[in-house]
């Protein structure tokens, strides 16, 4: 018995031994972020004095943004679908209205904040009043992937009704004619 309370006293003693010392290491890691992270910060308040911010008048990447924006918006804007080859050869797929539309993108958000008390047997708990932040499904049912690499179309059939069409390769979507 004694042999036993000592292997189990040895145990616990080893075991203590390496928390103290990945403790340690945690703590000498979390002091050298920071210490690199203070060097960051006053690297940029000295390149900040030096430098200064750019001395932005005319806002035209702003302006061009808002454009695009609104261009999108415009109702049965005419464009021109290709698609890219491997070789990088485009092919006209045909005429279509708007610009292509990611296959990921929601129509709601993807993630809802909840309470963890609400969650039925605190399977995701994270702490004691901490909001924990999960999948949230679209109104059909189903949750998209975060990315994807495919585009839905509005191409115009050959009465000139816009109808969906889903292309995975590499698009080109442009508001003119292509050559």
């Amino acid at each position: 018995m004694k042999k036993l309370n000592l292997h189990i006293g040895t145990i616990i003693a080893v075991f203590m031994l390496l928390s103290t010392v990945d403790c340690l290491q945690t703590t000498k890691t979390a002091t050298t972020d920071n210490k690199v992270s203070e060097k960051t910060e006053q690297s940029m308040a000295e390149k900040e004095k030096i430098v200064g911010q750019a001395n932005i008048m005319n806002y035209t990447e702003a302006k061009l943004v808002r454009d695009l924006y609104e261009l999108r918006d415009t109702e049965n804007l005419l464009t021109y679908t290709y698609i890219i080859d491997m070789n990088g050869i485009k092919h006209f797929l045909g005429r279509s209205i708007g610009f292509g539309i990611p296959a990921s993108v929601q129509f709601t958000n993807p993630h809802k904040i909840i309470d963890p008390d609400d969650i039925p047997g605190q399977t995701y708990y994270s702490g004691e009043g901490t909001p924990v932040l999960l999948g949230q499904s679209e109104p059909n049912g189903l949750f998209m992937p975060d990315g994807l690499s495919a585009t839905w179309v509005f191409l115009l059939d050959a009465e000139g009704t816009p109808r969906p069409v889903y292309i995975e390769p590499l698009i080109m979507v442009s508001p003119f004619k292509l050559h």
